[in-house]
């Protein structure tokens, strides 16, 4: 697929909790190669999107076309084979597997295995493995050397921006072509969120394309080629950094008032 090509199409996206309409008929695409940021006021209905476009929620109605094919519905395991691996704004570490173990699980995540291979090691099992850990060493050397230099400690004795990182690094090795980051600098002070988006830079330019949802919006304005800005579950404007930061209507959706009363 070539750069700005779309990778994915939303059309009609729409998903109800009973009464409640999370997300309303919205359209997007995100083109191969870019950083398209996903923003929006609390309750905006943001990770609502990645959890439908991860496989968690199915869509009451609507299609995600992830490389012309319509993925709407697929459950998590077989959305990620496809090509599409996400973070959580919530840590899902595996808290007492050391730092290489939970890169391992986002790597024969995208696997199929069988018992009789689990159990009996045949050579090319044990082959497999070893590429698993050369994998894992690979992305957690290019991601952090620091993490790299710790993989035999557990999850739960890392700082929490290494925390974050490992997610990260779970979320790569199984090489996406699609990476949803959801409020990856949650949590952090400004220092450690102007390294993580360095992080995201970093990875871009190795060609990762990538569809975000954070709140900081320095980070957000630093690495977006383009934003989309939800309000209520529906799609409020799309355009690039600048655009999007002099629209009246995203102004209002974040302060709650008119840009010529600032």
């Amino acid at each position: 697929m070539t750069e700005n090509e779309d990778l994915v199409r939303v059309q009609g996206l729409t998903r109800r909790f009973g009464g409640l309409t999370a997300v309303d008929s919205l359209d997007f695409e995100v083109r191969a190669g870019e950083i398209l940021s996903l923003i929006g006021p609390n309750g905006a209905g943001k990770t609502t999107v990645f959890n439908i476009i991860s496989g968690i929620y199915p869509p009451t109605s609507g299609q995600i076309l992830f490389k012309g094919e319509n993925i709407a519905g697929l459950k998590p395991d077989r959305v990620q084979r496809k090509g599409i691996s996400r973070t959580f704004q919530t840590l899902r570490l595996f808290a007492n597997m050391s730092v290489l173990e939970n890169v391992l699980v986002g790597y024969h995540s995208r696997l199929h295995s069988n018992l009789f291979g689990d159990i009996v090691k045949p050579p090319w099992v044990v082959k497999a493995e070893k590429e698993a850990v050369e994998r894992s060493r690979e992305v957690l050397g290019r991601l952090s050397p620091r993490l790299l230099s710790r993989q035999e400690f557990r999850a739960s004795d890392l700082a929490y921006a290494d925390r974050r990182l490992l997610e990260l690094a779970r979320a790569l090795v199984s090489d996406p072509a699609l990476l949803l980051l959801d409020e990856p600098t949650a949590g952090m002070n400004p220092t450690e969120a102007a390294e993580f988006m360095d992080h995201i830079r970093h990875i871009h330019a190795d060609g990762f394309t990538i569809l975000l949802i954070e709140h900081n919006l320095n980070v957000v304005m630093g690495v977006s080629h383009r934003i989309v800005v939800l309000d209520y579950g529906t799609k409020i404007a799309e355009g690039t950094p600048d655009e999007v930061r002099s629209n009246e209507r995203v102004i209002e959706a974040y302060l709650g008032r008119k840009a010529a009363s600032a």
